[in-house]
């Protein structure tokens, strides 16, 4: 008997225990909720929130000086620095693909390609083109190619342009002018991310159009030409070898030709070995991203420090900073380019 009421009275504790914890629970939940719907967004460092801020781009721009020496040290988060009016700002790198997993992937890094066609040269077919791009389409690029009749594609993908250049197959072959690659090339200027510019001379050298082309192109990294490559002239003795009787052992050789770089201009053998340059050259192409703390002025000077001296040699390095902003562009919303490069002092420590 006595038993049973001690085993009543242990049953009855364990249960108004049970209910305290229980309520305790019950209150502590839907504390945890209401803090967490309340709970304000940690400042960013310094106690500046960056919430709402402008985002801005820094393209850096290695390859001219990569290409001669080469470059072994990657632009990183930690081997930068970049300030806004003085603050400190952190920093996302990327940088532009070289192959996506899908077709339907989209680049972090955006990259637009404008192939054109020197006046005089024989354009390739519709088909034939297609094929020589099929490497860039691989990595995801846009691209805009001359069509037949002069005039310039909108940038699209492998499926959108195909559509585009069979809708003016019949058109009649013109090549463009200057003025028509000059808007081109203008256009260009206004996109976001990775821009390249590629010209099809067919293997010519016109230098007068090349110069041209630099020039028009300026600030555009980088730019390829298909005229050769450059030319290599065999060895030839001086007169006072010739007196001595040295014989010039590659007399009557070919020319030995190969790609070089000079004056801003990537130098190519031919378009398709162009374009495979092209994607393989991204590896020293990098986009810097951050934003600007609210609290301070959107139109500061910015400051972009190399930390790291192997980082990039100085030789032609590009560094162009710039935001994206929603605009209306041939009728409808896009995402173009407001250039900002003349506010980023560029140094190394």
């Amino acid at each position: 008997m006595v038993s049973d009421q001690g085993d009543r009275v242990r049953i009855r504790r364990r249960l108004r225990n049970g209910l305290k914890f229980a309520l305790v629970g019950v209150m502590a939940c839907s504390g945890s909720r209401v803090w967490a719907k309340a709970k304000p967004e940690p400042p960013a460092r310094n106690g500046i929130s960056a919430r709402a801020a402008q985002e801005y781009h820094i393209e850096v721009n290695t390859l001219p000086g990569c290409f001669f020496y080469g470059c072994r040290v990657p632009v990183r988060a930690g081997n930068i620095r970049v300030t806004a009016g003085g603050v400190r700002v952190q920093v996302l790198v990327a940088q532009p693909p070289r192959r996506v997993s899908g077709a339907a992937a989209t680049p972090g890094v955006p990259v637009h390609l404008l192939v054109a066609f020197s006046p005089g040269t024989a354009r390739p077919t519709d088909a034939e083109l297609l094929v020589k791009l099929r490497r860039v389409f691989a990595a995801g690029w846009l691209v805009s190619v001359c069509r037949a009749d002069g005039t310039f594609t909108p940038y699209a993908n492998l499926a959108q342009l195909t559509r585009t250049l069979a809708e003016h197959a019949d058109a009649p072959k013109a090549d463009a002018g200057l003025d028509e690659l000059e808007n081109a090339i203008d256009a260009l200027r206004a996109e976001p991310g990775y821009r390249v510019v590629m010209v099809d001379l067919g293997g010519r050298s016109d230098d007068k159009f090349v110069r041209w082309l630099a020039s028009t192109a300026d600030r555009l990294s980088p730019i390829y030409v298909s005229d050769g490559g450059r030319t290599q002239m065999p060895y030839s003795p001086s007169a006072e070898e010739e007196e001595d009787g040295h014989a010039n052992p590659f007399a009557g050789a070919a020319d030995k030709k190969e790609r070089d770089y000079r004056d801003g201009v990537f130098h190519e053998l031919e378009l398709a070995e162009a374009l495979n340059h092209a994607v393989a050259d991204t590896r020293f192409d990098y986009d810097v991203r951050f934003r600007v703390p609210v609290s301070v002025s959107q139109d500061v000077p910015v400051k972009l420090t190399f930390l790291d001296p192997g980082t990039h040699l100085p030789f032609e390095l590009r560094t162009d900073l710039y935001t994206v902003e929603t605009r209306e562009a041939s009728g409808k919303p896009a995402r173009l380019r407001s250039d900002a490069t003349a506010r980023l002092l560029t140094v190394e420590r």
